[in-house]
């Protein structure tokens, strides 16, 4: 079953400007200068950052790990229209290895935002095509379990409510109920709080945190919690499940600006000149290119083959 609404969001809207779309193909903006990105690691950058934490025990206390990926203003209502509408939800990468999450969503991303992204942001249920076809789709709403429910809705929250709700994630049990309780419907709390298997799962592995400025919220959390770091030094080279979890969402958004590019094409919307290949999305030009992901490596690449440090270092070492 498909609602003419969600169609109706991508069919009337078509977000990718002309100076991204430059950009995205050429590395250029409209008067032809090139854009400089910011590659300074710099938590408070103009933009979007989606968070996850984990929690571990190390030398017998806990501490609270984080990873992050940084998107440029450029990509903002993008970004924001693929995570709330949740077109297609189900078959993408993010579904196939995680199911559902819980998308918490900063609700001071809307600043100066208008149109479209305002009323999205206004109304996220509305425009939920996962929310919309897994409730219509179900005979028995019962036949969801509760925590499954929640985890359909994105959620706009100020940053302090954010912090409540990883810091509730984080304490577990009693706290857990806490955490879905302000996640939900009203009448969804009196079930919520009958279900006490709840207070044995783990909900901070199931969230994504969308902020505006992560310093800030990273501040706001070492409040509480001093031990707050990128990870454990000598275990930062694993490939884990907050990797995994940014990983599938990065996937997943690239995947829709291809097919949202596609569909503007074939409904004639877009003249053929606009097209973008799936080179002008891929994590190289978005996220190399274009953003603040460097190589970490001593290979040679393009970019220092031409170093003269690095060919005298390359001949030492020869």
């Amino acid at each position: 079953m498909e609602d003419k609404r969600f169609i109706k969001v991508c069919h009337d809207h078509y977000l990718i400007s002309l100076a991204l779309h430059k950009l995205l193909t050429t590395g250029y903006l409209p008067n032809n200068t090139k854009h400089e990105f910011n590659k300074e690691i710099n938590l408070n950058k103009s933009g979007i950052y989606i968070v996850t934490f984990r929690t571990i025990l190390y030398k017998n206390k806990f501490v609270l790990n984080y990873n992050y990926l940084f998107y440029s203003e450029f990509f903002t209502d993008l970004f924001l229209m693929f995570l709330i509408t949740r077109i297609k939800f189900k078959d993408s990468l993010t579904y196939g290895n995680w199911s559902g999450i819980f998308t918490l969503i900063d609700s001071n991303l809307s600043y100066n935002r208008e149109g479209l992204i305002k009323i999205l942001m206004t109304y996220p249920s509305l425009f939920n095509e996962y929310l919309y076809l897994e409730t219509n789709n179900v005979t028995n709403i019962d036949k969801i379990k509760w925590i499954d429910f929640l985890k359909l809705f994105v959620n706009i929250e100020n940053i302090y409510t954010m912090f409540n709700l990883l810091n509730w994630a984080y304490e577990g049990a009693e706290s857990n109920l806490k955490f879905l309780q302000s996640v939900s419907a009203t009448s969804c709390t009196d079930m919520i709080s009958a279900d006490t298997e709840i207070l044995k799962i783990n909900l901070l592995n199931n969230c994504l945190f969308v902020v505006r400025d992560l310093e800030k919220f990273l501040n706001f959390i070492k409040i509480k919690h001093k031990d707050v770091n990128p990870g454990i030094q000598k275990w930062r080279g694993q490939v884990n499940t907050m990797n995994n979890l940014i990983f599938c969402i990065d996937q997943d958004f690239r995947s829709s600006l291809y097919n949202y590019n596609q569909y503007h094409l074939n409904k004639k919307n877009l003249s053929s000149n606009l097209a973008l290949s799936k080179h002008n999305i891929s994590f190289n030009n978005i996220h190399k290119n274009l953003g603040n992901i460097k190589w970490y490596s001593t290979k040679i690449t393009n970019n220092n083959w031409n170093n003269k440090s690095y060919n005298q270092l390359l001949k030492k070492k020869l």
